[in-house]
Formats: C-alpha cells, sequence, structure tokens
C-alpha cells in the first residue's frame, strides 16, 4: 500500500485511541521524528532547483488564490450550520493544526472543534489521496520498499545530524510554524543545494520515524466523546470530502490550461499537513522540492495573514449586522 509506514499505524492507533486506549508518544520522540523526516526531504534539492523555481510562480498563485477561496467557502458553510465566526474560519484555515486551534483560542473560537476539524481534514488526506493517485496512475505498489542507498563519508552524516539538530534548537528558540520540521528542512536544503553534502538519512531512520509520525497523529482522537461530537465529525468529513474534490477539479483543470503536471499541482494543493503531503510525494515518485516549497508557503503565508483577514471579516460582518 502507498505510505505504509504511516498509514499503517496511524490507523491502528487512531482505533485504538478513539476507544481510549492508551497509546504515548513522548514530545521529544516526535520532534526528532519530524526533524528526521525533514532533514530526509529536504535532501532531495539539488544546484539545478533554482531554474526550476522561476517555473513555480504560476502554480504558487493557483495554490493561495484557491486555499483563499476555499477557506472562506467553508467558513461559511460552518458558520450557516451553527457554528460562530471565530470556531468557523479557524476550523476553515487549513493551515498547522496546533498553530490554527492556538490563534482561534486567542480569538473566542471552541478550541475542541477547532482541534477536531484539523484532525479529520489531515487523516483523510492522508488515507484518501495516495490510494486515488495510485489508483489513477497505476503506480507500482510492489516497489522495493528499502531502496538501496549510497554509501557517504562519515562527515557528511554528522552534517546531517547537526542540521537536524540545530534545527530542532532554532524551531523552537524562533517560534517558527512547524518548526521541528521546518527548519531541519530548509537547513538540508541550503546543505544538497550548494554541495556541502550529498548524503540522505539512511532509509530505516526516515520508516522509524514514518512510525512514530502515523501513531502520534491517531493518538489526537484520544478523548474524542462520540456522541457530543458526532455533527462535528459529520461535517469535518463533509467539508474535507468537497475540499479534496475541488482540489481534482482545481488541480485537473489549472494543470491543463497552463501545462503543469496535474498529479504534481494536486499534490502542491491539497490542503493536508506539510509532512504528510511531502512524504506522499516522495512515496509516489514526484517532485518532493516542488511539492514541500509549496506546502511551506501555504501555511506560513496563511499564519501570517490570518488574523488580518480574520478581523477584516468579523468587521464586515458586524456592520453587515447593524
Amino acid at each position: 500500500m502507498p505510505l505504509p509506514w504511516i498509514l499503517g499505524p496511524l490507523a491502528l492507533s487512531s482505533i485504538l485511541s478513539a476507544f481510549n486506549q492508551k497509546i504515548t508518544i513522548p514530545e521529544i520522540m516526535y520532534k526528532i521524528s519530524i526533524a528526521v523526516i525533514g532533514v530526509s526531504l529536504g535532501s532531495n534539492f539539488s544546484p539545478e532547483i533554482f531554474l526550476q523555481m522561476k517555473t513555480w510562480f504560476l502554480s504558487i498563485f493557483i495554490l493561495l488564490t484557491f486555499i483563499t477561496l476555499l477557506t472562506l467557502i467553508i467558513t461559511s458553510f460552518l458558520k450557516k450550520n451553527g457554528y460562530d465566526f471565530a470556531t468557523s474560519f479557524f476550523s476553515a484555515l487549513p493551515a498547522g493544526l496546533t498553530e490554527s486551534t492556538s490563534i482561534g483560542l486567542a480569538n473566542g473560537g471552541k478550541g475542541e472543534v477547532i482541534a477536531l476539524c484539523h484532525t479529520i481534514r489531515v487523516v483523510m488526506i492522508a488515507f484518501t489521496i495516495p490510494f486515488t493517485i495510485t489508483y489513477l496512475t497505476n503506480f507500482d505498489g510492489d516497489r522495493i520498499l528499502f531502496e538501496e542507498q549510497k554509501n557517504y563519508g562519515l562527515y557528511e552524516y554528522i552534517i546531517l545530524f547537526l542540521s537536524g539538530i540545530i534545527g530542532l534548537w532554532l524551531g523552537k528558540v524562533l517560534k517558527i510554524p512547524a518548526g521541528s520540521f521546518v527548519v531541519p528542512f530548509f537547513i538540508s536544503a541550503i546543505i544538497h543545494i550548494s554541495s556541502i553534502s550529498l548524503a540522505t538519512p539512511p532509509n530505516y531512520f526516515l520508516i522509524a520515524a514514518q512510525i512514530i509520525l502515523g501513531t502520534k497523529i491517531g493518538t489526537r482522537f484520544k478523548g474524542i466523546k462520540f456522541p457530543k461530537t458526532k455533527e462535528t465529525i459529520l461535517l469535518s468529513i463533509i467539508i474535507t470530502s468537497g475540499s479534496i474534490l475541488f482540489c481534482f477539479l482545481a488541480a485537473f483543470i489549472f494543470g491543463k490550461l497552463f501545462k503543469i503536471d496535474p498529479i504534481l499541482l494536486l499534490l502542491a494543493i491539497t490542503p493536508g499537513g506539510v509532512t504528510e503531503m511531502s512524504l506522499i510525494a516522495l512515496s509516489l515518485g514526484q517532485d518532493v522540492s516542488f511539492v514541500t516549497t509549496h506546502h511551506i508557503i501555504r501555511i506560513s503565508t496563511l499564519l501570517l495573514i490570518a488574523p488580518f483577514i480574520y478581523a477584516f471579516l468579523k468587521r464586515s460582518t458586524s456592520k453587515n449586522q447593524e
């Protein structure tokens, strides 16, 4: 199956957590795993990346326009179903789960609803997209999972190790959104673009990190009271299903129109977690640098402008009601 090291643990831990079985992933282990994935994905960058980036502006514009419209549509839908404006807006905002929930709480939203909406979004997309793309492209599911890797010098692996450690520290100190992934990713990308190191983390490191990530995501369903949250769960499933459908339509329409690979564009604009979407791209043999960069831009931009958009829309809504 596609993305087995995440989806298997994710499925099992979600089921067990939903039935109140205790599953715990220490936060430090989770952070290290995210850093390992960031360093690994950053190693897919090369000096030729600057030539490719010139063609990315159009797809980034499509991404930001599409995501903004999607956020407004979902916000309106949730408001019509009885949720307050803050909860509706930050539940619809396809940024990081932790960041969206924190900002939503600070603006008076219901944190448990926002967190649940984003958890279901990430989980549904993680399961739906890999299988759908595998079906559409006839991707070889029997490929070798443990691919043979080149042997690099010890100093190159030491550089990778240091990039992960320094990246973790900087992400925490600078309080960067998704810093445990983003900063190690960028440091690794810079190292590989400048050819300081060409090494990639051993496959078994990446596999272990994915198992921990999948298990951690599943534990978010711990303590969910289904009788009390069934309406939120149902609405989350509806809006995520609609989002996925719109992403498919946008990717194939704009992909054909602007001569961008529709599958690659789909991976770039689908609002899943940056780590999960990047790993999906890696597992399906797609351009990891393209997909990861687009998702980092999506999350960074949304978190930067979301408070201003929220304040503007709130004022506009108040004036209309008056």
